[in-house]
C-alpha cells in the first residue's frame, strides 16, 4: 500500500509535514535528476499535474524539485507513471542502505 493523504489546503499541510521533520520534494519536469536525489529519510513527495506541473506556491513551498530525465521523442510522463517510478527509486535507495527495509507507512498526523 502507499499512503495517500487528501488535504484541504497543500502549502499549509507541507510546512506542517517541514515542522514535524520531513523533506518535501517537488516532482515536475525541469526539477534536477531523481536519480542523483538523496530520496532516503522522513520525505514527502508531490507530484505536479500532467499540464501545469506544481502550482507556484506548492513548488516553493518545496525544499527540492526533481524530473525524470527523458530520451528520445518522449518529452514527459503520465503523472501517476512518474509517481511510480520516483517513489521505486526512493524503495531502491533506502533497499541499498538497508538490506533489511521494509517501508513503514503513517498517516496519523492526519
Amino acid at each position: 500500500y502507499v499512503a495517500v493523504a487528501r488535504v484541504s489546503n497543500l502549502v499549509q499541510t507541507i510546512k506542517f509535514l517541514q515542522e514535524q521533520g520531513c523533506w518535501v520534494t517537488g516532482a515536475e519536469a525541469g526539477g534536477k535528476s531523481v536519480f542523483q536525489t538523496d530520496l532516503r529519510g522522513p520525505r514527502v513527495i508531490v507530484i505536479g499535474g500532467e499540464d501545469k506541473g506544481l502550482g507556484r506556491l506548492v513548488r516553493e513551498s518545496c525544499d527540492e524539485i526533481v524530473s525524470l530525465p527523458m530520451f528520445g521523442k518522449i518529452s514527459s510522463l503520465n503523472a501517476s507513471v512518474a509517481g511510480s517510478i520516483i517513489l521505486y527509486e526512493a524503495v531502491r535507495q533506502r533497499k541499498k542502505a538497508c538490506p533489511t527495509f521494509t517501508a513503514n507507512l503513517r498517516l496519523d498526523a492526519f
